[in-house]
């Protein structure tokens, strides 16, 4: 097991390791967009939240008035809003309760549900991160989808989306922090699912 944050953190950190060569290969990836394709039970979800929290504690740091802020948002995307609250959102606050329990993040239900990030790294910065909830069975999230300003998201069973959709929501990648305060940030897209069939525009 090892400590996920970056540089380390005297306070918050997650004792993770991935299963095998595919999801290490996948953690150490820098790509704008990847997928981890798996069968059931292979470590997929738990690697996608554990790297999504990675990039969200590991955002470059930069001034904010007269202290230095890891600012970032983020879309984690399903198909259903079904699946996203009763798959999706329990899986991210069983994998992240140590980070609840530690109060460095906080989950937000009702009709537009997001977990919150706040918490003091050892060097003194603050992470500032906000993870939004998406599903694309309801006209209000498909709406708010077009206006999306991210860091990044997690398609969660990309499969199950269309790639028009998919499309769609690559386009607002990178538009938090504004595009002349990004810099270095790290912006892109993960993705997890099982294997689709031969004939599926994945």
């Amino acid at each position: 097991m090892s400590e996920v944050g970056l540089h380390g953190s005297a306070d918050v950190f997650l004792d993770y390791a991935p299963q095998g060569d595919t999801l290490r290969r996948f953690h150490a990836d820098d790509d704008f967009a990847r997928c981890v394709i798996g069968p059931l039970g292979s470590g997929k979800t738990q690697s996608c939240i554990t790297e999504l929290w990675r990039r969200i504690h590991a955002q470059k740091a930069r001034q904010v008035d007269d202290q230095m802020m890891r600012i970032s948002r983020w879309g984690v995307v399903r198909n259903t809003y079904t699946d996203l609250v009763n798959t999706t959102i329990k899986d991210m606050q069983e994998t992240l309760a140590p980070l609840e329990d530690r109060k460095a993040a906080r989950f937000v239900g009702g009709q537009n549900p997001a977990m919150l990030f706040r918490y003091r790294r050892s060097d003194g910065s603050i992470v500032k991160a906000e993870v939004l909830f998406l599903a694309y069975d309801r006209p209000e999230d498909q709406r708010k989808a077009r206006g999306l300003q991210v860091t990044g998201l997690w398609l969660n069973e990309m499969k199950e989306l269309s790639e028009t959709v998919v499309n769609q929501l690559l386009g607002r990648i990178g538009r938090f922090p504004s595009r002349a305060q990004l810099g270095d940030y790290w912006q892109g897209a993960i993705a997890d699912c099982n294997a689709p069939d031969a004939d599926h525009w994945l």
